[in-house]
């Protein structure tokens, strides 16, 4: 693919953009449909060119491989990022090789001799195992360690203690112990 770095992330975002699609839709299908999302893997992704760019003379994202891969996850990691910021990297260059598989079907689709002379796999199943690595060996930052974090309550367990409904005190307990977000803790049915 020709072009600027920016040019060449905006081509991908295209790809991928699909506005309105449920979270589930974006799960199966892989689009993204909301456009600050698919704006911050932008970002990740208009840095990884710059990296590539720089360090192997790589102009052209869709020669991407497992290697550059590893050299940038591993280069962030030892940063000393958070740990927030390394999975929002990791996730972003899952969507990237998504972007890659598709921009590569469609080029192929419209053009014959792009798919005889081009036969790319894309395989960033890396990211994830640097992810893990760099957790289990501290190489990244715990959210609540960084001097800036601050929760939305100072207390969250007096907050907790201090609901008297049964059912609203066990989903706010859930939602602070397992992380999970409310629309996620509104699914959640008792049995009766």
């Amino acid at each position: 693919m020709r072009g600027s770095i920016q040019y060449q992330t905006g081509e991908l975002a295209k790809v991928l953009f699909s506005p309105g699609m449920t979270k589930r839709e974006q799960k199966v299908t892989g689009f993204v449909a909301n456009a600050k999302t698919l704006e911050t893997y932008r970002e990740v992704w208009n840095e990884l060119g710059i990296y590539v760019k720089e360090h192997f003379a790589l102009k052209d994202l869709q020669k991407l491989n497992e290697k550059h891969i590893v050299h940038y996850m591993y280069f962030k990691a030892y940063q000393q990022i958070s740990e927030q910021r390394l999975e929002l990297i990791s996730s972003a260059l899952y969507k990237l090789e998504t972007a890659l598989r598709k921009l590569n079907a469609k080029y192929s689709l419209e053009s014959l001799r792009y798919s005889l002379n081009i036969d790319r796999e894309y395989d960033f199943s890396i990211c994830q195992k640097i992810l893990d690595e760099a957790r289990k060996n501290l190489l990244v930052v715990e959210t609540s360690d960084e001097p800036t974090f601050c929760r939305a309550y100072i207390d969250p367990q007096a907050l907790i203690d201090a609901i008297t409904d049964p059912t609203f005190k066990l989903a706010t307990k859930i939602q602070y112990e397992s992380g999970a977000r409310l629309e996620g803790i509104e699914r959640c049915q008792g049995r009766s």
